[in-house]
């Protein structure tokens, strides 16, 4: 059963994560590596609560992916960034900030399987100028959606 809270805490919710995006919030650090490091704006399942919490919770990833590729350009190594989107839980929505790592040799990820595709929401339509590709993986029968640069799929 998914977890919902208060219907007002939404508002309350992203908000705060959206006043947290416009700050150091995500102080990353060039230093570090990054495996697939992700971070979820919706623990409460708020998306789907109506339109207007859509739209918020879609408010939130952009800033936080704008975010990720504003410090990747401001860096002098690799540094990947994109969205995950997944349309049966909300809560698994995401931004990845991904680099070379000691953990594993996955840099720069491959995105392997994914296929273009139109916008499928409205409310994503209204974040049209900040999608320069948006596609989907199919694995294992589940899908997922990616927003991410152009240059990740040369």
């Amino acid at each position: 059963m998914k977890k919902r809270k208060n219907i007002k805490d939404y508002k309350i919710w992203y908000q705060k994560l959206y006043e947290l995006s416009q700050t150091d919030y995500l102080n990353l650090d060039e230093d570090t590596s990054f495996d697939l490091w992700h971070i979820h704006p919706d623990n409460e399942y708020f998306r789907d609560i109506n339109s207007e919490s859509k739209e918020m919770h879609f408010r939130c990833l952009f800033a936080l992916y704008r975010k990720g590729l504003d410090l990747g350009k401001q860096w002098k190594k690799p540094f990947q960034c994109w969205i995950l989107i997944d349309l049966e839980n909300s809560i698994d929505d995401s931004v990845y900030f991904h680099t070379k790592n000691p953990n594993s040799d996955n840099f720069p990820y491959d995105f392997k399987g994914f296929k273009e595709t139109d916008i499928f929401d409205g409310v994503l339509q209204n974040f049209n100028d900040e999608i320069d590709t948006l596609g989907k993986i199919e694995y294992n029968g589940y899908e997922s959606y990616y927003v991410l640069p152009k240059i990740y799929l040369s």
